[in-house]
């Protein structure tokens, strides 16, 4: 028997839907999105006939973090793709999200998207962190210039303009 442990995760509280394979019947649960208690469920899963889905978002990261530490798999569905678009659909609800991720995975389509370990995770946000305030010194000192061109004050060009008179 294998077991498909679909979630979708809400910013407080996540609806998972426990797939039996054989089956097809589905048992729904819900918990607060907190990682202590998501750790109380997934040390109940029998880790070689086990896989834990869900949507990428904001908690990937530290859920993925967890999932490899237990050494359970999981995969990381890509709300991007085509298969995700709900047209005209009345039913949805975290319920029907949540079984809707463990039946495309049953049924061999489910477009997944890589979630890189935490080092990577890290110092891709540091550098993205850094490029937004590299592009927002840039907009100050554009914002400086222009003010200075509008009472006739023209400034040095490039970077000898922010560094101080007599700087080597």
């Amino acid at each position: 028997m294998k077991t498909i442990l679909a979630i979708d995760l809400g910013k407080h509280k996540s609806v998972f839907c426990k797939l039996d394979t054989s089956s097809l019947k589905p048992e729904y649960f819900s918990a607060k999105t907190s990682p202590q208690k998501f750790h109380d469920i997934f040390i109940e899963l029998d880790v070689e006939n086990s896989i834990v889905l869900f949507e990428v978002g904001s908690q990937a990261g530290w859920l993925s973090d967890m999932l490899r530490a237990i050494g359970i798999k999981f995969k990381v569905a890509n709300v991007n793709h085509s298969a995700w678009k709900w047209t005209n659909n009345q039913n949805k609800s975290d319920k029907t999200d949540a079984h809707r991720l463990a039946m495309m995975y049953h049924h061999g389509f489910f477009p997944e998207v890589y979630i890189p370990e935490k080092a990577v995770r890290q110092k891709r946000s540091l550098i993205y962190y850094r490029q937004k305030i590299v592009n927002r010194m840039t907009q100050v000192k554009n914002g400086i210039r222009a003010l200075m061109t509008t009472v006739s004050i023209d400034l040095p060009t490039g970077k000898n303009c922010w560094v101080p008179l007599g700087s080597p």
